[in-house]
This record gives C-alpha cells, structure tokens and sequence, in this order.
C-alpha cells in the first residue's frame, strides 16, 4: 500500500511538472520509498524465518525466579525445513530502566546490569518436525534487584528476562525474548510482602 502510493504520487509529479525536476521532489521520493521499504523487508524477514523455525518454548523447574537461586531452562524449538544451527545463547539479562536529571531536562535511559549468557547448541542439523532442545542452568544472582511490580512508580525500575537467540545457517537469526518475574527471598509465595 504504502509503495503503491509512493509510485503513483511520483509518476503524478513527473508526468505533470517539467524538467529540470526540483531536486528536493526527487530527494523526498527516494526518501519516502526508503522508509516504505523497511516494514516490507521486516515482513519477508519474518516469512521467511517462520517457514524455518517456529517460536521457542522456554520451560523451567521452579514455580517462582528467587535471587540466589538456580533455576534450570529447557529450550524447545520445531523445526520446518532442513537447516543447521550454527549457535544457540541462552541468557539471562536484568534491565535497568533509570533517569538521569540535568537541570529542568529529564532523561529516560536502559541498560542491561547483567547479562549472563551460555552458547547451548553449537552446529546442530535439524529436519522438518525435528525438535531443537537444549537445556542450560540460570544462576540468579543474590546481589541484585528482584523485579519492579508494576504498580510501582519512580526509578529505577528492573526487569528480568530470559533470552534465547538461534543463529542459523542461510536463513535469518532468531531471537524470543521471555520476561520473568524475579522476587527477593523476603516474598513468600503469594507474592505478598513479609
């Protein structure tokens, strides 16, 4: 749709104005058929790695995240064609969303504060209804920030989330992203506070 409309306003403008055309009508049409490219090429991206490989599955062995704790990840992942997996990562990553004040200017910034990760899975073939599996152990640190609830309000603000990126031979790379909800020791399990 969008390059549809780009098409027709540009061949509109150069049927009807006369040469020499404006260079800033030329500039903007490039532009504008650019910035339309760049969800067209996120759409064949995605089409064609959905015909590769279906979304991962993350399971885990304990009900809650406790900082401190081990907690062991089992990775699932169908297969929908003939491919090879040059690498798999499992991380575990906090983020911390935090603000930064400079005289009346406020600032919202992210960083990761952790990023641990593991390569799982290191070239691995897999066939149509094959199932990559990989297992890893997560450490959550005790030295950190157990989740923001989100009621919360203010900074900073920490989130916990468990990635899983597959780079696979001649196909694009996939990458889920899983978030988790971390609690400190002093939470019982009902989630309420001690």
């Amino acid at each position: 749709m969008w390059l549809g409309v780009c098409a027709m306003v540009c061949c509109h403008y150069f049927v009807v104005a006369t040469r020499p055309y404006e260079l800033f009508a030329i500039i903007v049409s490039l532009v504008y058929g650019v910035v339309g490219c760049v969800p067209l090429g996120m759409a064949v991206y995605f089409m064609i790695l959905s015909r590769r490989v279906a979304d991962a599955r993350v399971f885990v062995n304990v009900p809650r995240f406790v900082l401190g704790e081990d907690v062991t990840v089992l990775v699932q992942q169908p297969v929908f064609a003939d491919l090879e997996v040059k690498e798999m990562n499992v991380s575990l990553i906090c983020r911390e969303t935090y603000e930064t004040r400079s005289g009346s200017k406020r600032t919202i910034s992210t960083r990761d504060c952790l990023r641990d990760g593991a390569v799982v899975m290191q070239n691995q073939r897999a066939r149509p209804r094959d199932t990559l599996s990989a297992t890893h152990m997560l450490r959550f640190p005790p030295n950190y920030q157990p989740s923001t609830w989100s009621g919360e309000k203010g900074y900073p603000r920490f989130d916990w989330l468990i990635e899983v990126k597959a780079n696979i031979l001649d196909s694009p790379d996939y990458e889920g992203k899983f978030p988790v909800l971390v609690v400190s020791h002093a939470i019982p399990s009902s989630g309420s506070a001690a």
